[in-house]
């Protein structure tokens, strides 16, 4: 199946979506072939500046060994493509067991919906300061929590339809 691809959609929340965006595939692997790319539910984000330590931002990572991060050619790929941030209304529990609370975290807001909303706005800004392409989307998800199931579905539904 996938040696027939040139490129693949991705679902990211069952091991997640941190991992998904940081480590393993959208941030740091340029060889990375996919067509869109869900993260949903996310516990906190490596945003895109060079300001903020490694996980937590960029400095310190690979992609700030490049050029400036305005002129990375891998960045502004990772930005043009189709990057789909999915969470729930009601994930928005500063307490949820196994959330991450420290400085960097809580900087990008006490709960997984203002996470997200920070992390799309922050790329957001970077895209249009430096005057390129972004095809990212948010999508919160009213009634919505933490619910592994109805996360699924609702990501699927975004990628295959």
């Amino acid at each position: 199946f996938f040696k027939q691809k040139t490129a693949y959609e991705i679902h990211e929340r069952l091991v997640g979506s941190e991992m998904c965006i940081r480590d393993r595939f959208m941030l740091f692997n340029p060889n990375a072939r996919f067509d869109k790319i869900l993260t949903s539910a996310a516990g906190w984000f490596t945003v895109l500046d060079n300001t903020i330590q490694f996980p937590y931002g960029l400095n310190n990572s690979i992609l700030t060994q490049e050029p400036p991060l305005s002129n990375n050619s891998y960045l502004i790929d990772i930005l043009s493509k189709n990057h789909i941030i999915q969470v729930g209304t009601l994930d928005n529990d500063p307490n949820f067991p196994g959330l991450r609370h420290n400085e960097f975290a809580d900087a990008q807001g006490l709960h997984r919906v203002d996470r997200a909303i920070h992390f799309y706005n922050q790329a957001q800004n970077f895209a249009q300061t430096n005057s390129l392409s972004f095809n990212w989307t948010l999508n919160i998800i009213n009634g919505l929590s933490h619910n592994t199931g109805d996360s699924i579905e609702y990501g699927c539904d975004l990628i295959f339809n």
